[in-house]
């Protein structure tokens, strides 16, 4: 979706800054976001949050905390699933008589999230479009909800450089619709997506579902 979080390419946001300030969380509100996410993780398709979290206002996702960012799309998602309504996360309590939640270390917390990951592929039920070496167009616009083709690797051309069968369609995936399609990885000129801005002689490389691409030839 095109939005303020789309800003890969862009410039005008300063300088990522990196220091060696190694504390995990910066206040207890961190901690308690990212327990809330670790818990919830596989409640929802991951696109689904991602797709919830572009939803913030602009405002919110450049100015807040990462985790508290995290911490308003899981209460959204708490609320659309109905576990949680918006009056309980206002007032911080719990409308009926609440059961004792179970108390988890965060090691049992992370292994109870390996052993419960699930596979993004599938086995393929049609021939993939595109070949190694083929030379191919990206889609000229966005579209209206999630998506992972970013703007600055829009109406480009590239080529073909690895194919990993069919995976899930993150747009359908946003909406919790399951549908797959062939992925693959796609090499774009530095200075065919950045002009003067990229380095001569330099690759980038991007996974790109079939959906986004068109032989190199036609409009995009």
């Amino acid at each position: 979706m095109d939005g303020i979080h789309d800003f890969g390419g862009k410039q005008g946001f300063g300088k990522v800054p990196v220091g060696r300030d190694y504390t995990p969380f910066h206040d207890r509100v961190d901690g308690l976001s990212l327990a809330i996410m670790m818990e919830c993780t596989f409640d929802w398709p991951l696109d689904r949050a991602r797709h919830v979290k572009e939803l913030l206002p602009p405002i919110n996702y450049l100015a807040d905390p990462y985790f508290t960012g995290w911490a308003m799309t899981y209460m959204v998602l708490l609320i659309e699933s109905g576990r949680l309504t918006a009056e309980e996360i206002i007032s911080g309590q719990a409308s009926g008589d609440p059961a004792t939640p179970a108390r988890r270390t965060l090691p049992e917390v992370m292994e109870r999230n390996r052993i419960s990951a699930e596979r993004f592929d599938a086995p393929a039920n049609n021939t993939p479009a595109f070949g190694i070496g083929d030379r191919i167009n990206t889609a000229e616009h966005g579209k209206p909800g999630h998506t992972r083709l970013p703007a600055y690797a829009r109406a480009k051309r590239g080529t073909i450089v690895a194919h990993h069968g069919t995976h899930v369609f993150p747009d359908e995936m946003a909406l919790r619709r399951r549908v797959h399609d062939h992925l693959y990885t796609v090499a774009f000129d530095a200075r065919d997506l950045f002009g003067p801005d990229g380095t001569p002689g330099h690759e980038v490389l991007l996974d790109l579902w079939q959906p986004y691409l068109t032989p190199a030839g036609e409009h995009p």
